[in-house]
């Protein structure tokens, strides 16, 4: 169910590709999800309290959408609208899912313990909300 939201699933080869970029940039080693091996430093944020739109560094635009599975398979790749993600996932408690720029220069994820964790690339000039808090704490 998508909400009427439009998702335009990659094919297997390019989901690959770009999981597999995406994961060389933003993931050490070969974690069960990748939310337990992002590259540190990050920023974290109680998603209880703060909205993914509050936290994305773009509204409007394409990025890529790429919900985390438990199986061994290349994860599945989405171009969707910035602003289409929230009505995607609605309320879906327990869910991860990551969420990247075309350019891939960050990266946020959503874990299954509701904090959102936003990477992204050292020289990139990102907009980060003053919210979160960064890890390992300095």
């Amino acid at each position: 169910m998508t909400h009427g939201v439009v998702l335009e699933r990659l094919a297997p080869n390019d989901a690959l590709l770009v999981a597999e970029a995406v994961k060389a940039k933003f993931v050490d080693e070969s974690p069960r999800v990748w939310s337990l091996g992002l590259k540190k430093p990050y920023i974290y944020y109680d998603a209880d309290s703060t909205s993914l739109s509050k936290v994305l560094p773009v509204h409007h635009g394409r990025v890529l959408f790429i919900p985390e599975t438990d199986d061994k398979n290349p994860l599945p790749v989405y171009r969707i609208e910035a602003s289409d993600i929230e009505n995607l996932i609605g309320n879906c408690p327990f869910f991860e899912y990551y969420v990247v720029d075309s350019r891939n220069e960050w990266l946020i994820a959503e874990t299954e313990h509701s904090i959102f964790i936003f990477c992204y690339a050292s020289g990139s000039e990102v907009r980060v909300l003053p919210l979160g808090r960064i890890w390992p704490e300095e």
